[in-house]
């Protein structure tokens, strides 16, 4: 995670980015498995770009984020489903965005391209 690069953590990837930068992650209420929907949080970072404000995705995890790190902010919710750091190198999905039950994953995965493409030729 201190590489220069842009990085997506998926699932225990994103309770784990969430502890490293000084958040946290604990036990769910209640383990969470198979279809959820979930609604978009401010405007929905980059990884969200041009998908839909509320979309079903899935699920599969006894823990999850309990608290976003400082610099970043949450992206979707239902719980923290996603998070971006401000600068907008570092991203956080609960789901799994690979799963064709993830109604928009290809679209979060080309997004997300995008943004190493980006990030390749500003350096």
């Amino acid at each position: 995670l201190e590489l220069n690069i842009p990085i997506l953590g998926i699932c225990a990837g994103h309770q784990f980015m969430a502890g490293y930068y000084g958040g946290a992650a604990a036990e769910a209420a209640e383990p969470e498995f198979g279809a959820a929907q979930i609604t978009l949080a401010n405007g929905g970072g980059q990884i969200f770009a041009d998908t839909p404000d509320v979309q079903t995705v899935w699920e599969s995890h006894n823990d999850e984020v309990s608290v976003v790190p400082e610099g970043f902010f949450i992206t979707a919710s239902s719980h923290v489903q996603g998070m971006e750091n401000e600068k907008g190198d570092r991203f956080g999905l609960q789901f799994h965005p690979e799963v064709n039950d993830s109604e928009y994953g290809q679209n979060m995965f080309q997004n997300f391209i995008e943004i190493c493409k980006k990030n390749r030729n500003s350096q």
